[in-house]
């Protein structure tokens, strides 16, 4: 893992929306982490829960496209 990742995971780690969206992204895409769903659903619900509303808006399209394979509770996508 490199310094960059290691820098957004502290920021997301003390509850940083919009970095939480961003570690999300790269765990879903594979870039610069193993590339894990769980671990980028994990992270994207967190953002979102956090008020980040493009993490809300991507939750709302991944679920749409049942690209995951869990049910988001209505609170979180609002």
């Amino acid at each position: 893992m490199d310094a960059d990742v290691r820098q957004l995971m502290e920021r997301a780690s003390r509850g940083h929306p919009a970095s939480q969206r961003e570690l999300a992204a790269r765990f879903f895409y594979g870039r610069g982490v193993e590339r894990s769903v769980a671990e980028a659903t994990g992270w994207l619900v967190l953002a979102a829960l956090g008020g980040d509303d493009g993490a809300k808006h991507l939750l709302r399209q991944l679920c749409t496209r049942n690209m995951l394979n869990i049910q988001v509770p209505r609170r979180v996508l609002d």
